[in-house]
């Protein structure tokens, strides 16, 4: 698997950012710039430990397809990692932490469940928080699973939004996926 740019806009002659090697998967990116940086987020699996979150910083977009990817401290067994941004998509700290949420995933897809995450930096080790958001109760559209979350603030409230799977045994919502709000 590998990130691509089908209209190669930015990633150069490769047309891959990064790219699994040796049955590794990696997935899910999410990208901010620090004023100075363009910095990565992806996670990967299928090494010691079984996933872990990686970050690629360079200053332009297509610097980041050169670019070394780095462990992100604090995120073992948790990927698809996302900063608190605000309505412009602009990562901040708040207290003198930057705040983030990823999922926790050990050994099975039912076991996804979000957490929240703080740092001094966005490229340091991370600091594990509390359980944000659990797999629901039976019969909730989330009862299967949470995942792929993606935090907002406006200057007052912090929203959540996540993608929660049901049960595959509930008839009414098979093993669709609905994007939900937390509350």
């Amino acid at each position: 698997a590998e990130f691509s740019d089908p209209k190669g806009s930015y990633w150069g002659p490769s047309k891959s950012v990064v790219h699994g090697v040796g049955g590794r998967i990696v997935g899910d990116p999410f990208i901010v710039h620090d004023g100075t940086n363009y910095i990565m987020y992806f996670f990967v699996t299928g090494s010691s430990p079984t996933i872990k979150t990686q970050y690629k910083s360079a200053a332009t977009l297509e610097g980041l397809a050169g670019a070394t990817a780095t462990d992100l401290g604090g995120l073992t067994n948790y990927h698809k990692f996302v900063l608190l941004v605000d309505s412009t998509g602009v990562t901040f700290d708040i207290g003198g932490n930057y705040h983030g949420y990823a999922v926790k995933y050990l050994t099975s897809i039912t076991d996804k469940e979000i957490y929240h995450f703080t740092c001094a930096t966005l490229t340091g080790t991370w600091t594990l928080g509390s359980k944000v958001i659990a797999k629901g109760a039976s019969g909730d559209k989330d009862e299967y699973n949470t995942d792929t979350p993606y935090a907002h603030y406006d200057g007052t409230t912090i929203r959540l939004w996540y993608m929660g799977a049901p049960s595959s045994a509930l008839a009414t919502y098979g093993l669709a996926i609905r994007m939900l709000q937390a509350k």
